[in-house]
């Protein structure tokens, strides 16, 4: 039997930019996570969302939401949240990664190494469905289940689906 992988993550959202130089405020995509990007063949513009998160720290908590980003075949989506709690420090960010059985070794190797690399890699999470307990989202429409579940994190937060 064939079965999907989704991969959760906890990290400090500045993991997923790189600053090329460190005397300039300039960043640029971590090319760990866009070689997990292309994998999928999703495309985000994580420089436009990594300034949003700035902004959100900067007290624009109008900016925080749960976006998921599909694959233009709709097999494979990426899941960036950027609600940030009051009390965090670290600008911690969930990602949620959801692909096939056919790109699940790949996508593994290409997560751990962005874990990996994290200085505060708080949680990692890889099964049949560690994102949907903690994102109870019906991913087609945009809205939580009517079903009991058991994450209550979602009340009150806005959900963006993105599909190019």
């Amino acid at each position: 039997m064939e079965w999907d992988i989704e991969i959760k993550l906890f990290l400090p959202n500045n993991t997923l930019v790189i600053y090329p130089d460190e005397n300039k405020d300039e960043f640029i995509e971590n090319p760990n996570f866009k070689a997990i990007r292309e994998c999928l063949n999703i495309e985000i513009d994580i420089v436009d969302w990594y300034n949003r998160c700035i902004q959100i720290a900067l007290g624009k908590k109008e900016l925080q939401k749960i976006e998921i980003y599909y694959s233009s075949d709709e097999q494979s989506y990426i899941l960036l949240d950027n609600y940030r709690d009051p009390y965090d420090q670290l600008d911690l960010i969930g990602i949620g990664v959801k692909t096939t059985s056919e790109l699940g070794e790949k996508v593994r190797k290409l997560t751990r190494v962005l874990n990996d690399e994290s200085p505060y890699n708080i949680n990692y999470c890889e099964g049949s469905n560690p994102v949907f307990k903690l994102y109870p989202i019906d991913e087609k429409n945009k809205s939580r289940y009517r079903e009991t579940q058991k994450s209550e994190y979602l009340v009150g937060k806005e959900i963006e689906i993105i599909k190019k």
